[in-house]
């Protein structure tokens, strides 16, 4: 079991989370702090878009494969510290939904260093808050499973921890499946792989409908056949078919269940869509989403460090992060309602170092942002191509 309570601004596909996944193909079972950049991000860990999603997970917790955990109190409410989904690649589009799964994080008791320091004491011991703290409490609960039950495999493992969390009442992107039930845990006769599914991002015309499928795998682990009975609830406009909706499978076997999801766009604003298919007999939810927004093609430069999108009262609606300021050009897609936007970009080798854009409509347009022809009294070029379907 890898425990790691540690996080940086980071991606799915970075040097970091690819390791994690590696490890975990190899058959460790990875446990990672969801970062402590609560809902909007921080310096530590922040993504592109602040209006309908958070993206304030860290690396090596945005990892595909790794449990990754979010802080909640003791009373179960949601640590607002606590990093939200979506996890994204490092071209900005979303890759799962994360964290997977939340545990106790605030006020926790634990050992520190009895010597003077910020986060020392003279008696050894201190009361601390943040995903750090919450993720020692699943990779124990991992522990302990590994030991009752040696022959599961990780996958399985972060399923037995998911699927009968305790709904805290959030969205998955914020919570995950719950707060984790360690008896569940242990005493599950049934895995529904993968844990959760993200179904994908609509930025269809309105005249259409976003249809996307997922097949999930059922495992009865139990020593008797069991008959599952699944229900699913939805975000309205969002409608759904499950086949089969009631499957019997016999010890040990697997059975495929497909869920298929519609999103009407004549109905739909800007906004996520949650939905969980839920075993009723079984205490079991597993999540999904799908993600509607407006897409707003960015072009960067060498040299680029920051752009913010600021809406005309000024508050920030949107950031991009490139961390390392890239060589060569680069195309973002950056999720932005519709609405009017200034852009304060950052080249920190340029001079001068940052420029403000006059203000543009982000429509159903394709806006693209060039910062690649700019000098020292140019500022960045806007230009409006209207899409053919828009």
């Amino acid at each position: 079991v890898i425990s790691m309570s540690l996080g940086a601004p980071g991606y799915s596909n970075d040097p970091l989370s690819t390791a994690v996944d590696n490890a975990v193909t190899a058959g460790v079972v990875a446990v990672i702090a969801a970062g402590n950049s609560g809902p909007t991000g921080n310096s530590y860990c922040r993504h592109a878009s602040l209006e309908i999603g958070f993206f304030s997970i860290c690396s090596p917790g945005a990892s595909l494969k790794a449990i990754t955990v979010g802080a909640s109190s003791k009373q179960d409410v949601l640590a607002g510290f606590s990093s939200r989904g979506y996890a994204l690649f490092s071209n900005e589009s979303i890759s799962a939904i994360k964290p997977d799964v939340t545990a106790p994080g605030v006020g926790i008791n634990s050992t520190v260093p009895n010597v003077i320091c910020l986060l020392c004491s003279l008696t050894g011991y201190s009361s601390l808050s943040g995903t750090s703290m919450a993720t020692p409490h699943i990779a124990g609960v991992v522990a302990l499973l590994k030991q009752a039950h040696p022959s599961w495999t990780p996958s399985e493992i972060k399923s037995a921890i998911t699927n009968p969390s305790k709904d805290l009442g959030y969205s998955a992107i914020e919570q995950g499946t719950g707060r984790v039930n360690a008896f569940k845990s242990y005493s599950t006769k049934t895995f529904i792989i993968p844990n959760n599914k993200f179904m994908g991002v609509d930025t269809l015309p309105d005249n259409q409908i976003f249809q996307r499928s997922a097949l999930f795998t059922i495992k009865n682990i139990n020593t008797q056949s069991q008959t599952y009975t699944l229900t699913v609830n939805i975000t309205p406009p969002m409608t759904f078919s499950l086949i089969p909706a009631t499957v019997t499978i016999n010890p040990n076997q697997n059975a495929t269940i497909n869920l298929t999801v519609q999103l009407n766009n004549a109905l739909a604003t800007d906004a996520n869509y949650d939905g969980k298919i839920i075993v009723s007999n079984q205490n079991i939810t597993v999540p999904f989403s799908v993600f509607k927004t407006h897409y707003l093609t960015v072009v960067i430069g060498p040299f680029h460090r920051f752009t913010y999108f600021l809406n005309l009262t000024g508050s920030l609606k949107a950031i991009i992060d490139t961390m390392i300021p890239p060589a060569i050009n680069i195309t973002i897609q950056v999720p932005l309602p519709i609405g009017i936007y200034h852009t304060l970009s950052v080249f920190p080798f340029t001079v001068p170092s940052w420029f403000i854009s006059p203000p543009f409509f982000s429509t159903k347009s394709t806006l693209i942002f060039h910062t690649t022809n700019f000098t020292a009294t140019s500022p960045p070029l806007y230009i409006s191509k209207e899409q053919a379907n828009r």
